[in-house]
Parts: structure tokens; sequence; C-alpha cells
């Protein structure tokens, strides 16, 4: 039923994919979804309820990012505090640990993002986000073969996946 936050989490996730595929008409859809599982869960008292507010502001979170980055202005300071609320209520769901790594490279905060990519990497070693925006990170700072290492990785979790192929040729 619509009264249940998982029921808005699962709907929301799935317009936050399309968004990140180029369907712009579905971010407000996905914020919508998310407001509303966040609302129904912030009161709940069952697990399923704290999961689904946990997710409900990681999907927040994301959602924040894409439209800051779309209209060129990004307040990193924003974004951290956004990810960090969603890790303070998990802090094992590795897009939670992306998410903060960006916002701190966002913030100029190399060291941070790394250290936050790392941990997303420790809770899942296939996590295609995570290597990638770390092979990223490590070719703005210089570090070509740390970079070429990473985007390798992130090609075994997703073949196709073509910014890491483009970078990956520009530092050969």
């Amino acid at each position: 039923s619509w009264s249940d936050p998982l029921l808005h989490v699962m709907m929301a996730n799935l317009d936050l994919a399309a968004t990140q595929r180029g369907d712009l008409a579905a971010l407000p859809r996905a914020v919508d979804h998310y407001r509303s599982a966040d609302r129904l869960a912030a009161s709940g008292t069952r697990n399923l309820d704290r999961k689904a507010y946990a997710r409900a502001r990681l999907g927040l979170a994301w959602c924040e990012m894409i439209r800051q980055q779309r209209q060129n202005r990004v307040d990193s300071v924003q974004l951290i505090q956004m990810f960090e609320g969603a890790l303070e209520l998990s802090d094992q769901e590795a897009s939670a640990w992306v998410g903060f790594g960006v916002a701190n490279a966002l913030a100029g905060r190399p060291e941070a993002a790394e250290k936050a990519l790392r941990k997303a990497l420790a809770l899942d070693a296939r996590c295609t986000e995570a290597w990638f925006n770390l092979g990223y990170l490590q070719a703005e700072q210089g570090r070509p073969r740390d970079a070429r290492v990473s985007l390798r990785q992130a090609l075994r979790c997703q073949p196709d996946l073509l910014p890491a192929k483009q970078l990956l040729e520009r530092l050969q």
C-alpha cells in the first residue's frame, strides 16, 4: 500500500536510476517518493521503518547532488551534511560512502574523499561507482598509475562503463 515507506523508497530508487540514465523528468518524482518515505518512516518503530528512513535520507542526498550538479551550483557543505546524516542512520551502505566521498571531493577535500570511497569498497568490493570515483580522484591528484588500477577495477565490475573507458584511454 502507499502507506508503506519501503514501497516509496523502491519507486524512488527506480526514478533515481532513470534520472542517472538521463531522464530529467524522473528526478522530481524520485524526490517526492523519497520525501513520502521519509515522512512515513520517521515516526515508525519497526526495523523496516528505520531502514526505509535511512534509505530515504540517502536517496534525498543523491537527488540533491544530481540537482546541484545539473544547475552547476554545488553546495558541497550541504551535500556533505546530507550524506553525513544518511551515514548516521546507516553506515553499512556503500552508496552512502560513495556520495560522502564525492561530496568531499567537490569540497576540495581529497583525503576525506579517498577515505570514504575506500570505506565503500570495504563494504562492497564490486561497487562500480566507488572504483570509478576513486580512479577519477586519483587522476585529478596526478596519480595516473593508481587511477588506472581503480578504473580497471570499475571496468571489471561494469565492462560497458564509458566514462571509465574514456578516462583510462586518456591516462594511457
